[in-house]
């Protein structure tokens, strides 16, 4: 039946533009670790933990903090991973060790750290926060209980220039990560899921690559729908398509398109116009 089919799926990456432009000499980058270090893995006593059980459902929503050092060293794996500048350095002190929220750094400290670490400019982690909901429910379908752990992590990510006053930006993303687990009990599903300091550990790494796509350029997979069939030039357009000759493809593409008349040709234009 494949050899009687008329429309194939092509996927296509193109590239997305960060959400920031980084003048070209900017070429060397120290990330550090500026977030509260003493926070580290605690539960956040102004987020209190939900729960509701009955015979069916157990749930329950705690915040955390996640683990800085974690964090720190994912996003600066993951900036170096990008080969877009010359050179990545992470700075291993903390340098904010105490309990009361992000610290600013002031002029004189990015000075400091940029002459000491031979860098351009600082990508500084400020903070790393998650809220993570645990749910079990009973499927009656597969007779058994499944369990997930869902959490979306808060990282905050700022920008400093040497000589600058201020930070120059600030990047606050959001994204989710997620484990399931399956159990004849409920207490099966609890043994199975992943363990709160390795969901912890896990999601503060993920953490560190959530800024990554909002920093510099980034790959996106997009799919397309070509017709392969109906004449002898939609037919060979495809051939080149997936041989990567667009020049060609094109060709044959636009003969096709000018023979046609009246309402296909009209058809033809909208399915352009939407992507086919």
């Amino acid at each position: 039946m494949s050899g009687c089919q008329s429309v194939e799926q092509l996927s296509i990456d193109y590239m997305l533009p960060g959400d920031i432009s980084f003048p070209s000499s900017l070429r060397k980058v120290a990330v550090i670790n500026n977030a509260p270090q003493a926070l580290d893995g605690l539960t956040a006593e102004n987020h209190p933990t939900r729960q509701e059980e009955d015979d069916e459902i157990v749930q329950a929503t705690r915040h955390y903090h996640g683990y800085t050092a974690v964090t720190t060293e994912s996003l600066a794996q993951a900036l170096a991973d990008e080969n877009y500048f010359d050179e990545v350095v992470i700075c291993d002190s903390a340098l904010n060790s105490g309990t009361e929220g992000m610290n600013i750094l002031s002029r004189d400290d990015v000075n400091s750290l940029a002459k000491n670490l031979d860098v351009d400019f600082l990508i500084a982690l400020e903070d790393i926060q998650m809220d993570a909901t645990y749910k079990i429910d009973f499927m009656p379908g597969w007779g058994l209980f499944y369990g997930t752990t869902d959490v979306k992590v808060y990282p905050i990510v700022r920008i400093y220039m040497p000589n600058h006053k201020n930070p120059t930006v600030t990047v606050s993303p959001n994204d989710s990560i997620f484990w399931d687990a399956t159990g004849n009990s409920k207490n099966d599903v609890l043994s199975n899921l992943i363990q709160e300091k390795d969901m912890i550990r896990q999601a503060s790494e993920f953490a560190g690559t959530v800024p990554v796509k909002h920093l510099l350029p980034n790959w996106k997979t997009a799919y397309r729908y070509l017709f392969t069939g109906g004449s002898v030039n939609m037919r060979d357009a495809s051939v080149y398509a997936k041989e990567g000759n667009w020049e060609n493809a094109i060709a044959l593409w636009e003969i096709q398109y000018n023979t046609q008349k009246g309402k296909k040709k009209n058809e033809s234009r909208i399915q352009h116009r939407i992507g086919v």
